[in-house]
């Protein structure tokens, strides 16, 4: 018998009502500066591809606690903002 989680899928995807685009520099440089007026990170060069957009939320970090960090990470770092995206699961 097979675990049908679409109920809690469906609960999930309600949370997620931003839409966000994910991008990446293709070079690596971290060189995007945020536009105080309208909230937007503008890249210095138009050097970044989109990966990704789409519906997902923007929450306060430890907000919604759905999954304790895994022991076997590859990686436990201090975040950088105050903030994390939650994206839906066929985001690559």
């Amino acid at each position: 018998m097979a675990l049908d989680l679409s109920g809690v899928r469906r609960v999930v995807e309600g949370m997620l009502d931003d839409q966000l685009e994910v991008w990446r520099d293709p070079g690596g440089r971290t060189d995007d500066v945020l536009d105080e007026d309208t909230g937007e990170l503008k890249s210095a060069e138009a050097d970044g591809a989109l990966v990704w957009a789409g519906s997902g939320a923007i929450v306060p970090l430890g907000q919604p606690a759905i999954t304790a960090p895994l022991d076997s990470s590859v990686a436990v770092l201090p975040a950088a903002t105050a903030y994390q995206a939650l994206l839906p699961l066929d985001a690559p």
